[in-house]
């Protein structure tokens, strides 16, 4: 429509190259444009701002508050260039939009149009006339890092309206930021995360930025090349002192030892966890023969420190393994866990004993003996 309410046309418009306009761009614009012979459109944004607009008692004057940052009543015009575009089903062409009827109980939000003046007063906007875009809103101002802000902050059945922090000041840019208020609570607003601002409600913002995690060393075992596993040796109590992390706050979580960086600049943090591992212990563990010649066999006879015995009686086992090389792994000859009993053979060969305790994790190994089987000892 013109500026004097009249419904010219309607369409949907986007102009491609410098300068474009799509149709997300449109809404909450007034969008001036001409067509030419060939009906190709030529058009931009028109001087014009979303403000709120309160009727002044029962006077014709309205007076409007531009959204944004540090604004105040300072606009004023006449109710009938006060355009009503809250249904615009209702609007033909050809006829004229309804001035705008104001309501004490709402809040009329309005794409206000200034005229064009080139006199040397150019701090003074002029309006040329208003349309009403929506009267649903409920207007706050609120405060962030000390400047004053005013935008609709619900709508006319409470639900609070959220912005981003670009949304309200182009100054912030895409990084993120933390909305800290009054009562201490944090929002992380990051690219297009929103943020209900409260009428009357006072934040401050706070750049983000990620905690830093430095060199982690071992003091006591070996740390993973990921830096995700540290084995330590057996009896090692897991503690804080296993680890170097300078910088980090470590605590033991049962078999992890959980590390916390703060962010130099805000209270974001990044965790690290390490899992502790501690190696089964290593106990002494020998396998001895005897030649039968009554029935031309050897015997074997695994003697176990008495750690490794302890292990062993308490879910543990012992396996024998028999091997065609003095230092190659065999097959298994012999499993305690497996019937048991003596251990006994005719065959020559390279055999040697293991320990498992009862997480099946080896707790001692004998060296490889030879078994001639011939009445001689190896």
């Amino acid at each position: 429509m013109n500026l004097n309410g009249e419904v010219i046309e309607f369409s949907a418009y986007k102009q491609l190259g410098q300068g474009a306009i799509n149709g997300k761009d449109v809404v909450g614009n007034v969008v001036w444009y001409a067509k030419d012979h060939n009906d190709l459109y030529d058009f931009g944004k028109y001087d014009s701002t979303l403000s709120s607009l309160k009727q002044m008692g029962n006077t014709n004057t309205v007076k409007a508050r531009e959204e944004g940052k540090e604004t105040d009543w300072n606009t004023f015009m006449n109710a009938n260039v006060v355009y009503d575009l809250t249904d615009t089903d209702a609007l033909k062409v050809g006829e004229s939009a309804p001035v705008y009827t104001f309501y004490w109980d709402k809040t009329a939000q309005a794409a206000v149009v200034y005229k064009d003046h080139n006199d040397d007063n150019n701090d003074v906007k002029i309006v040329e006339c208003a349309f009403v875009v929506d009267d649903t809103v409920k207007y706050g101002e609120f405060k962030v890092d000390g400047a004053k802000y005013w935008y609709p902050v619900e709508t006319e059945t409470g639900d609070a309206i959220k912005y981003t922090l670009k949304d309200l000041d182009d100054a912030f840019n895409a990084a993120k930021y933390h909305i800290t208020d009054k009562a201490g609570k944090t929002e992380l607003i990051a690219n297009d995360a929103k943020f209900a601002f409260a009428a009357n409600g006072e934040y401050r913002t706070v750049k983000h930025t990620d905690a830093v995690v430095g060199t982690i060393t071992a003091v006591t075992g070996t740390l993973s090349a990921d830096g995700k596993t540290l084995t330590v040796p057996y009896g090692t109590e897991i503690a804080t002192t296993l680890i170097n992390a300078p910088g980090a706050d470590v605590k033991v979580d049962g078999s992890k030892l959980v590390l916390t960086y703060t962010s130099a600049t805000c209270d974001c943090t990044t965790v690290v966890e390490i899992n502790v591992v501690v190696t089964a212990a290593v106990y002494s563990v020998t396998l001895e023969q005897s030649y039968n010649a009554t029935d031309a066999e050897t015997e074997l006879t695994v003697q176990l420190s008495t750690d490794a015995q302890f292990d062993v009686d308490n879910g543990g086992k012992i396996i024998v393994y028999k091997s065609s090389t003095s230092d190659g792994a065999g097959a298994v000859y012999w499993d305690s866990s497996i019937g048991g009993g003596e251990i006994t053979t005719k065959t020559s060969g390279y055999y040697y004993a293991v320990a498992f305790n009862s997480a099946n994790e080896v707790i001692g190994q004998s060296a490889h003996l030879f078994v001639p089987n011939d009445g001689t000892i190896g």
